[in-house]
């Protein structure tokens, strides 16, 4: 069952258990006991975590305090809450081994405190594993994506009336190919760990094939333990060339030039510990549980540490094309949207951050500066504000509030850096894709250079195959929008579905893990935040 219908699949199985509500005093002495405990407004301490009862009682109340979990249902419970950490979640946050403990109780009190455990335990669970552990929004300022509809009280009824409870809970994770992916990576990598992890590869000057460094045995451990060193890894100090067809298979995976130097970033990425790396994967995981469940049947992805742009069609990716995407001190947020329009030769509109951050220093150096680019100054943002003459302006004494409330305008033309085509998206950090003028900077590895949108290095070839279902986009009307710098609008006609990602860790087409540099230093903190929900003090209605 996909996530999209889980919920209202059951909901009528809950309505008719609803229903049986009556106002009788509990004949079952365990419904008693349950009823004992949720009779009061402070929170109830279960297992050492204190609960919010009224997310009990809401439950209880409406099933005359009844228990909620026979044997076989609370086994099946159990087992799959003790497995949480295959999502990357803590089974410690649902309370998995006082569960288990629990299970042989056979006294009214035993019972009633099992069945309350098991009901917050699968609460809390469910809304995690479809919704993700750490709310979205709360966690960052910078994800912009619609809060996945989890009902903990709806979630858990669900799964007391699931024939088979382990399922159920289990199709409530993402379905996507990418997250099970990660799961499998998740399992190989704690395999890994067992075992032993690698060594870590230490900083140092760069080593050629060829050469000869006290370093290579080091690194022929490193590359074995992963696979990409196969047969007998030996200890020889020489760099040969088996080892460096090894090399330049981890820097493939890696994102990284495939030139088989052992040069400083390949050596900080063999550095990495197996540690490091499961949690890097966790923090992939939870940012998937985060995602909608349904992408569309075509869509963009802009992966931003892979610097990719995907068109992806019936599950099959047709188009990939490099990005430049946001450094990080301007980074480029987590957004899912759609593409509307297009603009072919569009003006550009300096955002007030670069206008205070980038433009003003240039003005004091060169008041010509504005002049020469071709940008015009309005006295405000508002519409019809007048132009104003930037010759007059001293820029020496101009301070950073003054140039954010001037609305400074580039018109369309080579020097634009928006190039020939940008790609409307709607979201609330005025991000989007568009063209460039700069096609050099592709030639660069790591292309995190933008002040946040997405540059798209043949974004002409994306707006051809955004278009090519529309029959009025012929090459007659594609020659005439690129003749001139005229500014036109062209409205898709179906929005397409743009989803900007941030993954770290994906599984390849050929089967292999691929890893990136976390470049806004997202995966760590997120992991530890996943972790610390074995901490959390209640349920919770995710996102």
């Amino acid at each position: 069952m996909c996530r999209a219908a889980v919920t209202g699949a059951v909901l009528l199985g809950i309505g008719l258990l609803l229903g049986t509500a009556h106002a009788e005093a509990p004949a079952d002495p365990a419904a008693a006991a349950i009823a004992r405990r949720l009779d009061g407004a402070g929170p109830l301490v279960l297992d050492g975590a204190a609960v919010d009862p009224a997310l009990l009682r809401a439950v209880y109340a409406p099933r005359s305090w009844a228990p909620l979990w026979d044997d076989a249902h609370a086994a099946a419970v159990v087992r799959t809450i003790a497995g949480a950490a295959d999502d990357g979640l803590e089974p410690d946050a649902y309370h998995a081994g006082a569960a288990a403990k629990a299970l042989d109780a056979t006294d009214p009190d035993g019972r009633a405190a099992r069945d309350l455990l098991l009901t917050a335990a699968v609460m809390r669970y469910a809304v995690d594993v479809h919704a993700g552990a750490v709310p979205a929004r709360r966690w960052s300022a910078e994800v912009e994506l619609t809060p996945r509809p989890a009902d903990p009280v709806a979630l858990v009824l669900a799964t007391s009336l699931a024939a088979d409870p382990s399922a159920f809970l289990a199709s409530l994770a993402p379905a996507h190919p990418t997250y099970q992916a990660l799961r499998a990576v998740l399992a190989h990598y704690r395999a890994l760990a067992a075992a032993g992890g690698w060594p870590s590869v230490p900083d140092g000057p760069s080593i050629r094939p060829g050469a000869s460094d006290a370093v290579i045995p080091i690194v022929r451990r490193r590359l074995a333990a992963t696979g990409e060193l196969a047969g007998h890894v030996g200890t020889s100090p020489v760099y040969d060339p088996a080892l460096v067809a090894a090399v330049k298979l981890f820097q493939e995976r890696h994102g990284l030039a495939a030139d088989g130097v052992i040069g400083r970033s390949t050596r900080a990425a063999m550095a990495e510990s197996v540690d490091e790396r499961i949690a890097q994967v966790i923090a992939n995981l939870e940012r998937w549980r985060w995602m909608p469940d349904d992408l569309g049947a075509r869509y963009v992805l802009v992966n931003v540490p892979a610097f990719a742009l995907e068109v992806v069609e019936h599950g099959q990716p047709t188009v990939t094309i490099p990005v430049i995407v946001g450094r990080p001190d301007r980074r480029t947020p987590i957004v899912s949207s759609r593409i509307t329009t297009l603009i072919f030769n569009p003006p550009w509109t300096v955002p007030q951050k670069l206008a205070k951050e980038d433009m003003l220093p240039k003005l004091r150096r060169d008041a010509g500066f504005l002049a020469s680019q071709g940008i015009r100054v309005y006295g405000s943002w508002h519409a019809g504000a007048n132009e104003v003459d930037a010759r007059g302006i001293d820029w020496d004494t101009v301070g950073q509030g003054t140039i954010a409330g001037l609305r400074l305008r580039q018109e369309p033309g080579p020097s634009n850096p928006l190039g020939r085509v940008k790609f409307q998206i709607p979201n609330g950090f005025d991000v989007y894709l568009h063209d460039t003028n700069k096609k050099t900077l592709f030639a660069q590895p790591v292309r995190a250079l933008s002040s946040g949108c997405v540059r798209v290095k043949d974004a002409l070839g994306l707006a051809n195959r955004l278009l090519d279902e529309d029959p009025s986009w012929t090459p007659e009307r594609r020659a005439t929008l690129t003749a001139t710098w005229s500014t036109r609008s062209v409205a898709l006609p179906a929005p397409v579905p743009v989803h900007i990602v941030y993954d770290t860790v994906w599984v390849d087409a050929a089967g292999h893990e691929q890893f990136r540099e976390d470049l806004y230093g997202r995966d760590a903190a997120l992991a530890k935040a996943v972790a610390s929900t074995a901490h959390r003090a209640r349920p919770t209605t995710g996102t």
